[in-house]
């Protein structure tokens, strides 16, 4: 069948050549059977040393379709970059593709190319993908060399970041994408030097396999690292460079019923952050949150707060918190106390983060010293603004981490809003710990293994463990979710790798202060929001009951029936046909409230990143549960702390000495006798009613139906092409034998 030419043709393909003999021919005929009867030309742009190559020359008189400009000794500086910018000038077709006359890029991926293009202003064969491949690179020097090049790019350029291959020779673009944009390659890939400048806001990329060199030689040289430094200082400082929001797609493959299942299944499909509007919400909501915990700067638990401060104390003078927690028991028990004094009990990663910033601290107060009050009392320092800033910015920057993450993850800016903002959180992380650090942690390691990057996911969740103890639970939840989706092994040796070689790098020289640490909590009694806190509440007991021998007989099952409900969890999320990733967290820290003897306040901060995303993602009840799972907390929090106990150091910071008589009263002259922990029968009741409320909560949410994701998530259906476009592939698919699975494209 003939070709019914247009004035422009749909495809101009730009192919760079260099005394490539043997291959245009080839190229040519694998080009044509490629694209049928679609309407294309192939432009030639030739450096060889004839001035008309006769291979190019035959092509020519056998194809129509084919053109050629040959340069001259003069116009090819730059090499092959700068010869692809004057083919691109001389391009016709309303699509502009470039592909190297060496074979190594397989023609037979235009027809997918010019598909995805319907879609997208720039479409990427990328080598970095899964299902891609650069092994038909020329030795691992220049694997490296390649990879390296790309992280460099990724780095300097935020609008490059998107492109997993910006250092491709095989892409296509709409002609618009370079109209009135200058290019100056300046002999390095011209594909970064469109990314960094052209007009566009779609990029598509598809995985390629590099392909062996069957026949010339590379034209890369050792030259060109100079050139391509040279050429990133260009892009960086000279020129116009584009700008604006960018939407990013690669293609999915339905897997077979022995294939490894994608991973990101619970990402979104098209998130919402892109667009003015909507970044101008983020500045707002943002600046916001950090004007509302700039109030809450000099706000906190007393005890904790003060513990922090001499953690500090502890740091300046290098002096191990775990030692110091020891000693203070010791003297606790010999004094009649407490059997532990409660000090730094966590793993030991915020003493790495707070070590430069207690330095920092000592420098600006030379003449710091330890405040130690007795186990119980109401003794608190007086503390300078500078101390609750040093103390509370990493978590701060935390809760803005994780807020980024929930952006992404939940596809909305809904997700940064309502992290941020949120009361619960406002709470924990601006007035009490740093257990957002801990979050962080768990939320980038389950972000990073939907994406496929094990090692990060590894290395997050090591980082999480090491702030507290937590994240290590859902160690074998992510394994299990890389089982049931049938993925290599190699990921799950990876991950697992990654993930303990991290927590030993992490522990250093504390393994002894942390197996102290976790004897410690393995002796605790037993309480907080579950209900076991009856047995801490004496109203409800004979006068003068001592109620810690029962406290800890029941504690010390803690452990096992932890155990149990978590082996129930995993068992539950294995065999679970449908049960997405992020429900498999869940289920995970549900286990661990109902499981756990001891569920303080601000543990279920956890939880709320996931419980938001479950809502997201299911909708219906999901909607209720999550935001119970950080009320009842709150109001926990309220009742049993109480809330104006978080004003004590504030009274410290700003009266002084005026506050000392906190220390011996307690009272703060808010004992108003309406509210309801200052009646201590109705204190007792609400603590007792909330606590069993949230053990309640957290098992109907454990044993709520599971469902499929509401329609806005991957598996959509292919990107549909224009009509004209639809009838070409049609018919050069009933003329190729060689079959296409279809794809669907995801962000």
């Amino acid at each position: 069948m003939e070709k019914k030419h247009q004035p422009r043709p749909l495809l101009s393909l730009v192919v760079p050549t260099r005394n490539e003999r043997e291959n245009v021919s080839r190229l040519v005929a694998r080009v044509a059977r490629a694209m049928g009867v679609i309407d294309y030309e192939i432009l030639f742009v030739d450096d060889s040393d004839d001035d008309t190559p006769d291979y190019i020359a035959r092509a020519m008189a056998a194809d129509p379709c084919v053109r050629m400009l040959h340069r001259d000794g003069k116009e090819r500086a730059g090499g092959l970059s700068t010869a692809v910018v004057s083919g691109i000038r001389q391009a016709r077709g309303a699509f502009i593709g470039v592909i190297d006359g060496d074979l190594q890029h397989p023609p037979e991926l235009l027809r997918d190319m010019l598909t995805a293009a319907e879609d997208a202003d720039i479409v990427v064969a990328s080598r970095y993908l899964p299902g891609g491949s650069s092994a038909g690179l020329d030795g691992l020097y220049r694997q490296a060399v390649s990879r390296g090049s790309k992280f460099a790019a990724q780095a300097l350029f935020a609008r490059v970041r998107a492109c997993t291959d910006p250092m491709s020779g095989f892409f296509l673009f709409r002609r618009a994408v370079v109209e009135d944009v200058e290019l100056h390659p300046a002999g390095f890939k011209i594909l970064l030097e469109i990314l960094v400048r052209g007009t566009w806001s779609r990029l598509t990329e598809i995985p390629f396999a590099f392909q062996d060199r069957e026949t010339g030689q590379s034209k890369a040289s050792a030259e060109q690292g100079v050139e391509y430094v040279k050429h990133l200082a260009d892009l960086r400082f000279l020129g116009k460079r584009g700008h604006g929001a960018v939407r990013y797609r690669t293609p999915r493959v339905p897997p077979g019923p022995d294939d490894p299942q994608p991973l990101d299944d619970d990402l979104p499909e098209d998130p919402e952050i892109a667009g003015r509007r909507r970044r101008r919400m983020l500045w707002s909501v943002g600046l916001l949150a950090l004007a509302l915990r700039i109030v809450l700067l000099p706000i906190g638990h007393w005890w904790d707060l003060t513990v922090d401060y001499n953690v500090f104390i502890d740091l300046i003078h290098n002096h191990s918190p775990y030692d110091t927690m020891g000693y203070l028991s010791h003297i606790a028990r010999a004094a009649g106390w407490d059997s532990n004094y409660e000090y730094y009990a966590y793993p030991p990663v915020p003493l790495y983060i707070y070590f430069p910033l207690a330095k920092l601290y000592g420098l600006l107060h030379p003449g710091a010293t330890y405040f130690i009050p007795v186990s119980g009392s109401f003794a608190m320092p007086n503390l300078p603004l500078d101390f609750y800033f040093l103390l509370k910015f990493p978590i701060w920057i935390a809760d803005f981490l994780i807020a980024a993450f929930l952006a992404r993850m939940s596809g909305t800016v809904r997700g940064w809003r309502d992290y941020l903002l949120n009361p619960y959180v406002l709470l924990v992380s601006g007035a009490w710990t740093f257990d957002a650090v801990m979050v962080l942690g768990l939320v980038a390691g389950a972000y990073y293994l939907q994406k496929g990057k094990m090692t990060r996911a590894g290395v997050a969740l090591a980082f999480g463990t090491m702030v507290k103890f937590v994240p290590a639970l859902a160690v074998p939840t992510f394994a299990l979710y890389l089982i049931k989706k049938k993925r290599p092994v190699r990921e799950l040796v990876i991950f697992l790798a990654a993930y303990g070689i991290a927590c030993l790098v992490l522990l250093g020289p504390f393994l002894q202060g942390l197996l102290y640490v976790v004897g410690f909590h393995g002796n605790r009694v037993g309480g907080g929001m579950n209900w076991e806190m009856f047995w801490r509440l004496g109203l409800f007991f004979p006068p003068n009951t001592h109620l810690d021998p029962m406290s800890l007989a029941i504690g010390a099952f803690g452990t096992p029936t932890l155990l149990i409900v978590l082996l129930i969890a995993y068992w539950y999320m294995f065999t679970a046909r449908e049960m997405r990733f992020n429900r498999m967290i869940l289920v995970t820290l549900l286990a661990f409230f109902i499981g756990s003897k001891l569920v303080n306040e601000q543990y279920a901060l956890i939880a709320l990143p996931f419980a938001f995303l479950e809502a997201r993602q299911v909708g219906g009840a999901w909607r209720w549960l999550a935001r119970l799972l950080w009320i009842v907390p709150l109001a926990f929090a309220v009742v049993r702390v109480p809330l104006d106990r978080f004003l004590w150091l504030f009274y410290h910071t700003f009266m002084g000495s005026r506050a000392d008589s906190i220390a011996v009263t307690g009272k703060t002259g808010l004992e108003w006798p309406f509210l309801p922990w200052y009646n201590g029968y109705q204190q007792q009741a609400f603590i007792l009613i909330l606590g069993i409320g949230f053990t309640v909560l957290c098992i109907v949410a454990f044993v709520w139906p599971v469902r499929r994701a509401r329609k806005l998530w991957r598996y959509q259906l292919p990107p549909q092409p224009s009509p004209a476009i639809a009838a070409a592939l049609a018919e050069a698919t009933d003329s190729d034998a060689t079959p296409h699975r279809e794809v669907a494209f995801q962000h």
